[in-house]
């Protein structure tokens, strides 16, 4: 069971893409580098706890963006 696609952002200094991929995301595109060691990707599909998966894993703080017309997000410190 999943959701729609989103983006995901996180500050790690693992590789965002095979982090999410290992929490079971699905369709991850290729992660972009942004300022202070964060990192975002877009995902096709995200598992039901798949953002506690990432922090789990990682022990890094993440945003999870739904599309607009979803209108919300949810950030795990």
């Amino acid at each position: 069971m999943g959701n729609f696609g989103g983006s995901l952002v996180a500050r790690s200094t693992a590789e965002l893409r095979g982090l999410m991929e290992v929490a079971g995301f699905t369709g991850v595109d290729r992660t972009k580098l942004l300022a202070g060691g964060w990192q975002v990707a877009d995902f096709a599909d995200a598992p039901r706890h798949g953002l506690v998966a990432l922090v789990q894993e990682s022990g890094a703080p993440a945003v999870m963006k739904f599309p607009r017309d979803l209108g919300h997000s949810i950030s795990m410190p």
